[in-house]
């Protein structure tokens, strides 16, 4: 909690030090946009991650090893069928390669399963939750290649610090890519299982998220004639 208070903290004083600078040359908001639209999609694809694993959770909560993956699948707004069925084997296979066994053949294994529903029996009904719930986050963070974006996005944002060191979106555009960087980390690694003191976490890193987005928004007036920054919510 206390680095969340710190990032907030942090974040005022870089919106405080932004707003009394000057306009934004249009080469530099051209590569400002590159990496907000970068920055953007990893922010919002853990937002619709979190959603259709909150989903996952609520349907196999009491169904636990019946869940029937169509039924679930259906239900679920951001991964299709089959992606969340290549996610749960991947997440099966990386949980049967940690106990020593063969990752490659549990995989195909599963894969195989002429319904994938089975997959769910070769685990203890109450781990059915965490399982779709991590099949969702590695969709997200691995398979859809959030994790890839959010890492072009910071190798932009290293660039862009040393070519305009002295511009002036720099200190909200590096606030938003580490509000981010903390709010995928977390998702990732974390939010399987959406208990109550994940959700008041997640809401956090969100608001975090949200104020670095209108620092961003506040430049807009900072920029060349005709020129607009990406918005944030697109």
């Amino acid at each position: 909690m206390k680095k969340l208070i710190a990032l907030f903290l942090s974040l005022i004083m870089v919106f405080s030090l932004c707003s009394c600078q000057g306009k934004i040359s249009a080469e530099e908001r051209s590569a400002a946009n590159e990496i907000i639209e970068k920055l953007n999609t990893v922010f919002t694809t853990h937002q619709n991650a979190n959603e259709d694993v909150l989903t996952a959770n609520s349907l196999t909560a009491s169904s636990g090893c019946e869940t029937k993956m169509s039924d679930l699948t259906s239900r679920l707004k951001y991964v299709s069928h089959d992606e969340f069925v290549e996610a749960l084997a991947s997440v099966v296979a990386l949980l049967a390669d940690e106990e020593g066994g063969d990752a490659n053949a549990v995989y195909e294994m599963c894969m195989s399963m002429e319904d994938p529903s089975e997959i769910f029996s070769l685990f203890d009904e109450s781990f059915v939750p965490n399982l779709c719930g991590m099949a969702i986050q590695a969709h997200t963070s691995v398979l859809s290649g959030t994790d890839e974006i959010l890492e072009q996005a910071k190798s932009e944002l290293d660039a862009f610090a040393e070519k305009y060191p002295d511009s002036e979106i720099l200190a909200p555009l590096e606030a938003y890519c580490k509000a981010v960087t903390s709010f995928s980390g977390y998702c990732g690694e974390y939010a399987f299982l959406i208990t109550d003191s994940a959700a008041s976490e997640i809401r956090i890193l969100e608001s975090i998220c949200e104020t670095a987005k209108t620092m961003l928004d506040g430049s807009d007036s900072k920029l060349p004639d005709n020129a607009q920054l990406v918005n944030p919510e697109e």
